[in-house]
């Protein structure tokens, strides 16, 4: 699956943006969202997250081919 073209990886520093914390109520670092059409779907938080399980979350909320056909 091509990642490249279907999600886009933003990486924040809370301490620069603050409002982002009171926004997402993240209340632990590393914290991974993972948002769709504005809104967000899941979250992830801590460290010691497996790069397997990042993935399978990127696959799962990846919109499937029909709906891009739409």
């Amino acid at each position: 699956m091509d990642f490249k073209t279907n999600v886009i990886f933003v990486k924040m520093n809370v301490q620069d943006q603050p409002d982002a914390i009171h926004k997402y109520g993240i209340t632990g670092w590393p914290t991974f969202l993972f948002i769709k059409k504005g809104k967000v779907q899941t979250e992830l938080v801590g460290g010691k997250l497996a790069e397997a399980t990042l993935r399978d979350w990127i696959q799962l909320l990846m919109p499937k081919e029909e709906e891009n056909e739409q």
